[in-house]
């Protein structure tokens, strides 16, 4: 039988060499007592892995190229992360900032397709 708590370990300690800081929206009161949203961190610097899962696509218009990208985060699946959380994920010394689709979660970690936020 598989032991899925030591393949979490084993993937964390190999594979998690970024780290990520989640923000949400969040509902609260503002200064007059009515409902209002703010963005919180909900997770700070958790161990990841950020990945490009495809080779770069490219659309021409009229006027311009757009280059896309298909990024996707790796990471436990203890943290429960939700569509359109802001995520600031730090690869090799460089900070990128993403928006999240709905994570996939497997017994022994998530997989989070990522939008730049950024990008044109």
């Amino acid at each position: 039988m598989l032991d899925f708590n030591r393949l979490q370990r084993l993937i964390g300690s190999t594979m998690y060499r970024d780290t990520v800081t989640v923000t949400r929206q969040v509902p609260c009161l503002d200064d007059e007592g009515a409902d209002d949203y703010e963005m919180k961190d909900v997770y700070t610097d958790i161990p990841c892995k950020l990945s490009q899962a495809s080779k770069p696509t490219m659309e021409k218009t009229d006027s311009t190229v757009v280059i896309g990208k298909d990024w996707r985060l790796y990471l436990a699946p203890a943290y429960e992360i939700q569509a359109n959380d802001v995520i600031k994920v730090t690869h090799e010394g460089v900070t990128y900032l993403f928006n999240t689709a709905t994570p996939f979660k497997y017994p022994t970690h998530q997989e989070v397709t990522l939008s730049r936020k950024d990008d044109a």
